[in-house]
C-alpha cells in the first residue's frame, strides 16, 4: 500500500512540475490564461516545477532504491508529460487554477517600486 501511494504521490509532483514549466511559457500561458490576462510571474513557476520535479525524483528513489528508482522515475516523467500535453490539447481549463494563482497583478505596489 505504501508503495503505490509513494508512486502516485511521484506521479502527482511530476505532473504538477511540467504544468508549472509548461505554463511558465508564453503560448501554453496564454491557452490556458487567455489572451489578454496579466502575464505570468515565470521564476516562482519555474522553480516551483523544478521543485516538484526534484520531490518526485526523491519519492521514486525513496520508493525502490537507486537501482530501480533511476529506471522508474523516467517513466513517471513520461506519463506526467503525456497527461500535461492531453490536458493542455483537449481540456486546457483544467489548468487555470494554478494560473490565476501565479499570474502577476499589474498594480500590485511591489511590482511599482521595482
Amino acid at each position: 500500500m505504501t508503495q503505490m501511494l509513494l508512486l502516485l504521490a511521484s506521479l502527482g509532483l511530476a505532473a504538477a512540475g511540467l504544468a508549472c514549466l509548461a505554463l511558465s511559457q508564453a503560448k501554453p500561458w496564454s491557452i490556458v490564461a487567455g489572451r489578454d490576462s496579466a502575464a505570468p510571474r515565470v521564476r516562482p513557476l519555474r522553480r516551483l516545477g523544478w521543485l516538484c520535479l526534484g520531490a518526485s525524483a526523491v519519492l521514486t528513489l525513496l520508493r525502490d532504491g537507486v537501482s530501480f528508482g533511476l529506471l522508474l522515475w523516467p517513466l513517471v516523467l513520461f506519463a506526467a508529460a503525456g497527461t500535461i500535453a492531453m490536458v493542455l490539447t483537449y481540456r486546457p481549463l483544467w489548468l487555470a487554477s494554478l494560473a490565476r494563482a501565479f499570474a502577476a497583478a499589474p498594480d500590485h505596489p511591489a511590482r511599482r517600486a521595482l
